[in-house]
């Protein structure tokens, strides 16, 4: 049993295999907008490097969003092509939770604001408090920018996700906020694999029909 995760929701692009115990391989990298021609060798390149071919794929999870119109379209199109060759489930996850998997959680911690690029120097944001042992969405993801963002949480947050260096430089001039360490904040498909193998053993694959996963998009293209 294996799962393949796709993520091109950004000009990040990640994709892992997970057999529902173990991670058997990731790769992430920048691959800027070249998805189209990077993601395809990519996925044939890992599934060969470990042994196995396409059909012993039993499932797959794919990032729906938000993001980059042309990333999100292009991941998710792959992922759906793929499912329904040969009728897998395709289980949709959204690049914040992605995101938040990565990061620790403690009764402590402040809340937790969850940073994407979209474009034109504005940024999509989402709100995560700590709720026992895990993060819960507090605001919905939406679209702004670095300065109305800072002005509107000038309480004591955490910043993770893919934070430019203006946005960077703006949270540091905060010394009350804390940036999550860089490896944390990198989108790995390896956490999205998880994410999907705990819906799957919940609902179960009849569940996650390719046809019925939807891209999550905040703006147009």
């Amino acid at each position: 049993m294996s799962l393949l995760a796709i993520d091109t929701a950004t000009q990040i692009m990640s994709i892992a295999l997970h057999d529902g115990d173990r991670l058997l391989a990731e790769c992430t990298q920048l691959a800027g907008r070249r998805h189209n021609a990077q993601l395809a060798p990519l996925i044939a390149q890992t599934i060969r490097q470990i042994g196995i071919t396409s059909e012993d794929l039993t499932a797959l999870a794919v990032a729906a969003g938000p993001g980059s119109y042309t990333g999100v379209r292009i991941g998710v199109a792959v992922a759906k092509g793929l499912a329904a060759a040969r009728d897998l489930p395709l289980v949709p996850v959204t690049t914040m939770e992605t995101l938040v998997a990565a990061v620790p959680h403690y009764r402590e911690s402040p809340s937790m604001l969850v940073v994407l690029p979209a474009g034109r120097k504005r940024i999509i944001y989402a709100e995560y408090w700590p709720m026992g042992n895990r993060w819960a969405e507090s605001q919905p993801a939406k679209i702004g920018d670095w300065q109305q963002v800072l002005a509107d949480y000038a309480r004591p947050m955490l910043f993770t996700g893919e934070i430019s260096a203006e946005g960077l430089a703006m949270i540091r001039a905060n010394p009350d906020h804390t940036i999550v360490p860089a490896p944390l904040r990198l989108r790995r498909a390896g956490h999205m694999a998880q994410i999907a193998w705990a819906r799957l053993r919940e609902k179960g694959a009849h569940s996650f029909s390719a046809g019925r996963v939807v891209p999550i998009y905040l703006q147009g293209p």
